[in-house]
C-alpha cells in the first residue's frame, strides 16, 4: 500500500534535498528487512518465479487494504474500522509467510536485482492478537485526530476548516491560544496511552525483523547508518539563517502583540507563528513582509476574485505536469477522489495522495479550499501522484520512493516552482511587472517562512521519535523531553500533535 501522507510541504524539499546530495557519497548497502536466517536454495530461477507470484498476490491485497483504509478515512465508522482490521490481519499473514519462504533462499549468487527484491518481501509480523491491537492504535489515533472538535459558547470547531483557518488569520493573540491549547489538549490526552502501545508494538515488530528498533527500521531506509549524524551536520549548516529569520520574525511579531506577549530575548510562542504547530510560518506573511507596499506573493485574493474552484485548482495542477511531458491523471481520479470535505460524514482530512496498486486508480483526499496555500499543497500531492504514476508499471518491491525523502522531495519541487512569481504572472494570478528587486525579496521571505523555518521543527520530531524507540526517555518523561528538544533546537516552547507523528511518517 502506498499511501504519501502530506500537509504540501510536510518534510521539507530544501533538507531533503541536502539529506539525498549527501547520501549519494554514501556506498549504498541493502538495510532494509534485513534477514534473520538464510536459507540453502541457490536456485535463482526458482527464486524469480518466487517473486513472480509474490508481486501478483501481494499486489492483491495491497489493493485491498489501500481500499478498506480508503473507505475508512472517508468516512470514520466503526463498520470501515473493522474490515480494516480484518484485511490488515490477512495482509500481516501473507507477508509473513512470504518473509519465511524468501528466506530458504541464499542469495549470494544471486543478481543484485532478484538479491534486492527478495530483501523487501513481507516480513515477519507480530502475534494475530498483537497485530489486532496495532491496527486499531493505529485507526483509533487517526480518528481521534480528524475528528476532535473543540467548542465555545455551543459552537464546535473542526481542525479543518475552521481551526486552520483561525490560526491562519487570526492576530487575536488569546482566540489563538484558546484555539491551540483547547485542540492539543483534547488530542493529545486522549492519544498519550495508544501513542505508549504503539511505540512498544512497532519496537517489537521491528526487532521480531532484525533491527534494533522501530527507528532504526526507519532509518535504515535511507541507506546509510550514519543518518542522524548525517542529518543534524546539515542542519547546522542552515542554522544560523534560521537564527536570522527567527529574530526578524520575533521582533514583527513583538510590534503586533506588544511586550506582553513577546520577549524579544525569548523563544517564540509557537500558536503566534501561523498554523496549529508552528512548523510553516508562511501565513505570517502579511505581518512580516519586508516591502508590505509592494505586490504580494501570495494571490488568494486573486483566485477568490477570479471565481476559482478547487477542482479548477486540480486542473491546473494537472495541466502543469502535463505541460512538462507527464503524465495526467486518469480520468476517474476527478470522481474518485476527495477534493473537499464532505458535510455528511467524519473524515481525515490531513492531505494524502492514494496509489491503488492496481496500475491505474490514483486518488488524493484532502479538504481543500480556495486559497493559495492548497494550491501549493495541491501540487505538491499531484507530485506524489505523479511518481506513483511513474513506477506504476514496476514489481511491488520497488513501486515506492527509492526512500521517503524522494517522494516529498518531488512534491516540493512542483509546489515551489509554482509559486515563483514568473509562474503566477503566466497564470494570471499576479499582474505582469518589471523585475523589481523588493517583490523579489518579499518572495525569497515567504519561501523562507515555508521552508528554512521548518528545517529544526522536522528534526526534533524525528530526534524526539528515534529517542523513544530507542527507549531512552522514560515514558513519564515524554512530553518534558520534547519540550526540551524543541526549546534548544528551534527557541520555540510548545509541544505538539502531529498526524505524521502518529501514522508512522
Amino acid at each position: 500500500m502506498d499511501i504519501c501522507v502530506s500537509d504540501g510541504r510536510e518534510m521539507n524539499y530544501l533538507f531533503w534535498i541536502l539529506v539525498l546530495t549527501s547520501l549519494f557519497s554514501v556506498v549504498p548497502t541493502v538495510f532494509a528487512n534485513r534477514r534473520t536466517v538464510v536459507g540453502h536454495n541457490n536456485d535463482e530461477g526458482l527464486a524469480k518465479a518466487f517473486l513472480d507470484r509474490y508481486d501478483d498476490e501481494y499486489s492483491q491485497l495491497a489493493t485491498e487494504k489501500t481500499w478498506a483504509s480508503w473507505n475508512y478515512e472517508t468516512n470514520l465508522t466503526d463498520y470501515n474500522a473493522a474490515i480494516v482490521e480484518e484485511v490488515s490481519a490477512r495482509v500481516s499473514a501473507y507477508g509473513d509467510r512470504a518473509n519465511s519462504n524468501a528466506s530458504l533462499f541464499d542469495t549470494t549468487l544471486f543478481a543484485y536485482d532478484t538479491h534486492r527484491l527478495l530483501t523487501s518481501v513481507g516480513s515477519l509480523s507480530l502475534n494475530p492478537e498483537e497485530v489486532k491491537e496495532l491496527t486499531q492504535v493505529l485507526y483509533q489515533m487517526s480518528r481521534i485526530y480528524g475528528s476532535h472538535k473543540v467548542c465555545k459558547e455551543e459552537k464546535c470547531y473542526s481542525l479543518e476548516p475552521e481551526l486552520i483557518k483561525l490560526m491562519a488569520s487570526s492576530t487575536n493573540a488569546t482566540e489563538r491560544l484558546w484555539a491551540w491549547q483547547q485542540w492539543h489538549e483534547g488530542v493529545g490526552r486522549a492519544i498519550r496511552p495508544l501513542y505508549v502501545t504503539y511505540v512498544h508494538l512497532e519496537n517489537k515488530q521491528a526487532r521480531l525483523n532484525g533491527y534494533e528498533d522501530y527507528g532504526d527500521e526507519w532509518r535504515q531506509k535511507y541507506e546509510t547508518k550514519e543518518l542522524e549524524s548525517l542529518v543534524h551536520d546539515l542542519y547546522k549548516q542552515v542554522e544560523p539563517l534560521y537564527h536570522q529569520i527567527h529574530a526578524y520574525v520575533r521582533r514583527r511579531l513583538y510590534e503586533t502583540y506588544g511586550p506582553s506577549t513577546i520577549d524579544l530575548r525569548g523563544p517564540l510562542p509557537a500558536h503566534l507563528v501561523g498554523d496549529m504547530w508552528g512548523r510553516f510560518w508562511s501565513d505570517l506573511g502579511d505581518i512580516v513582509r519586508p516591502y508590505p507596499n509592494k505586490t504580494s506573493v501570495d494571490p488568494t485574493e486573486a483566485m477568490i476574485a477570479q471565481n476559482y474552484t478547487v477542482r479548477r485548482m486540480f486542473e491546473m495542477g494537472n495541466d502543469f505536469f502535463v505541460s512538462m511531458g507527464l503524465k495526467p491523471v486518469p480520468d476517474a481520479f476527478f470522481n474518485l477522489s476527495m477534493l473537499e470535505k464532505p458535510t455528511d460524514r467524519e473524515v481525515v482530512c490531513h492531505a494524502t495522495a492514494w496509489d491503488f496498486n492496481d496500475g491505474k486508480d490514483f486518488r488524493i483526499r484532502m479538504c481543500a479550499s480556495v486559497s493559495f496555500s492548497d494550491f501549493l499543497t495541491i501540487h505538491h500531492e499531484l507530485g506524489h501522484t505523479q511518481y506513483q504514476m511513474q513506477y506504476a508499471h514496476l514489481p511491488y518491491g520497488y513501486r515506492d520512493g527509492a526512500n521517503d525523502g524522494f517522494h516529498e522531495a518531488i512534491g516540493e519541487l512542483m509546489s515551489m516552482s509554482v509559486a515563483t512569481t514568473k509562474h503566477l504572472q503566466s497564470v494570471g494570478l499576479m499582474e505582469v511587472i518589471e523585475d523589481d528587486p523588493e517583490v523579489d525579496i518579499n518572495f525569497l521571505m515567504q519561501q523562507a517562512l515555508a521552508s528554512v523555518s521548518s528545517l529544526p521543527f522536522h528534526l526534533v520530531q524525528d530526534t524526539w521519535r528515534w529517542r523513544l524507540f530507542r527507549g531512552e526517555i522514560p515514558t513519564d518523561e515524554w512530553n518534558r523531553a520534547y519540550w526540551h528538544e524543541k526549546l534548544r533546537v528551534l527557541n520555540d516552547f510548545n509541544i505538539n500533535i502531529k498526524l505524521l507523528i502518529l501514522i508512522n511518517f
